[in-house]
Formats: C-alpha cells, structure tokens, sequence
C-alpha cells in the first residue's frame, strides 16, 4: 500500500514539472513574438540598406532622399517600441535565453543610426536629432533607469529627438567601437550633439543642446 506521503510527494512533484513547461511555453510565446518582429524589423532594413545603396549608385539621387527619409523614421520607431518589449522579455523571462535576439536587435539598431548619419550626410536630413544611450546591461543600474525614463519621456515629447541605446558590457563590436569613439567610461551615459555626457543628464540639461520639435 502506497504511502499517504510518497502520494503527496508525486503530485508536488507533477505539479511542479507541469508548472516548469507551463512557464517554459509562456517564455518561449514571448521570446517568439518578439523574435518575429525582429525578424520583419531585419527585413525592412534589407529595403532601407538597397534604398540607400540606390542613392549611392546614382550620385547620391535627391528623388530618393524623402522615401529614405520616411523609411528611417518608420524604422526607428518600430526599433524603439521592440527595444521596449525585449527588455520587458528579458526581465520576466525564467527559462528562455533571449541574448541572441537581444544580440540580433543591437546589431539592427546600431545599423539604423548609421543609417541615420549617412542620410543626414546624403539628403542633408535636419527632421531629427539623435541621441546615444550606453548603459551596462548584465548588471542593475539604478541611475540608468532613471536616465532611460527621462529619455523616454523626452522622446514622447520631441518628434525630432531618437533615441538609440547600446550596452556596454556585451561585447558587441559595433556597441564598443560607439563607446570607444565617444569616450565612454561611465553609466549611464548619453551622447547630444556629439558631445558625451556621464551620469544623469536631465532634461533640461538635454534641451539646451537640441531643439524640442
């Protein structure tokens, strides 16, 4: 006859490996969504990449300037707003490594504010003024988020101002040559108007470099 304990100790124990691959489907949902988006982000970018080398191949075309111009923005909106989800995704996760597509998404974002200065150097492009964001991302940084929050807002606030956010410490090649360059030696940081700015830069700090449009 089965023992009243070992019979408590099966359905503790089925009721934690249900739970185990009920969490793990719920993490995978969630890295997949953000996955797929990613994927179509990347996609886009293939088209902006060929609208540029369009741009080049013809002596820099100026009927290409504005589709290439509202291709950017449209880019960097959607990279913004996944940028939001994947962090999300990351800090609830339990089970599922989402570094890979958190690898992929900085590669994309570092790809898109290149793209952004070559458009400004193409198309002579004024509609926007860039913001560079480092902070260290395997480690808690409560200054960081209060920086990322008054990027936020700013960023709601301002349709000129994008904001692109690298990591530090992730051993991203694109992510250290931008640290490198700008001279980066604490978090957080931000880069206005090619100027480095370490610690917490506020808003009103922010807004006597650039314009508020």
């Amino acid at each position: 006859m089965v023992s009243v304990y070992v019979k408590a100790l099966i359905i503790t124990i089925v009721i934690f490996v249900g739970n185990f691959f009920f969490i793990k489907y719920l993490d995978d949902s969630r890295a997949g969504e953000v996955q797929a988006r990613l994927e179509k982000a990347e996609e886009e970018l293939q088209s902006a990449r060929l609208l540029l080398l369009y741009s080049q191949a013809f002596n820099n075309s100026p009927e290409i300037c504005p589709l290439l111009e509202t291709r950017t923005n449209e880019q960097i909106n959607r990279l913004y707003a996944l940028y939001q989800e994947l962090q999300s995704v990351s800090n609830t996760n339990v089970f599922t490594d989402t570094s890979r597509i958190k690898t992929r998404y900085i590669l994309s974002n570092a790809e898109l504010y290149l793209y952004a200065v070559q458009l400004k150097k193409t198309c002579g492009y004024a509609g926007m003024d860039p913001i560079l964001y480092f902070y260290p991302d395997k480690q808690d940084c409560v200054e960081c988020r209060a920086q990322a929050q008054v990027l936020d807002k700013l960023r709601d606030d301002c349709n000129n101002i994008r904001i692109f956010a690298f990591p530090t410490d992730l051993n991203i090649s694109i992510a250290d040559a931008l640290k490198e360059r700008y001279a980066i030696s604490q978090t957080p940081a931000i880069v206005v108007a090619d100027k480095t700015f370490g610690g917490i830069t506020s808003r009103e700090q922010i807004l006597r470099m650039l314009q508020c449009g």
